[in-house]
């Protein structure tokens, strides 16, 4: 696994992450390692919505005037009369 290390970063800021990891109950070190692996995922999860968006943008002229709830009705199988 790569190492990293950071340099200039501010007393205060150490000081909270120290706090923090108190609080949660970990060493400073994994706490700096769930922080980058958190939002590294969080942003995964952005650029799929971002991705899911441009998808649904272009597909939206296709399905003007159909009815969508009808048409994922007819794709499960789902009768008239089953909700």
């Amino acid at each position: 696994m790569p190492a990293i290390s950071i340099r200039g970063l501010d007393d205060k800021v150490v000081d909270r992450l120290r706090r923090r990891a108190k609080r949660h109950k970990r060493s400073l070190e994994s706490e700096i390692r769930a922080i980058l692996e958190q939002e590294a995922e969080h942003d995964q999860r952005l650029n799929a919505a971002k991705r899911i968006r441009k998808i649904a943008k272009k597909l939206t002229p296709a399905f003007k005037g159909v009815n969508t709830l009808e048409l994922l009705r007819e794709i499960r199988g789902y009768g008239p009369d089953r909700p």
